[in-house]
């Protein structure tokens, strides 16, 4: 692993990402994790011994503790992760955050990062 890597415990969201179709996991980092700049990642996520791809989206909001977010959409993955410990390995920034609140703009963007994704890391 490097010293990328993204430490932390799945908590409960505001469940947005579910309300669109791309439910994320919504990380509390350790105080030793890697923070990722505010940003699009294309990320493997460690679940024990399993490997996925996945995107991250690390900054979006600031919560109370004025840390960024860092959360996670797993590719092809529709277990329940909460209070699950997930490691996360950035692979490479898709793009800056571009914020709208238009929901179809929101979904077409996330189609796109999955898409480049999977380029990625297939």
């Amino acid at each position: 692993m490097t010293s990328n890597l993204i430490v932390g415990r799945v908590i409960r969201g505001k469940g947005e990402g579910r309300q669109i179709g791309y439910p994320t996991a919504n990380l509390q980092l350790t105080e030793s994790s890697f923070r990722a700049p505010t940003g699009i990642y294309a990320v493997w996520v460690f679940l024990g011994d399993i490997k996925y791809a996945g995107v991250l989206v690390s900054g979006v909001e600031q919560e109370a503790s004025d840390e960024p977010r860092q959360e996670v959409y797993l590719l092809d993955f529709s277990d329940d992760l909460y209070e699950q410990s997930l490691q996360v390995e950035i692979v490479q920034k898709l793009r800056d955050v571009i914020r709208t609140t238009n929901l179809e703009d929101i979904k077409k963007q996330i189609e796109q990062d999955i898409k480049a994704t999977r380029l990625l890391l297939n």
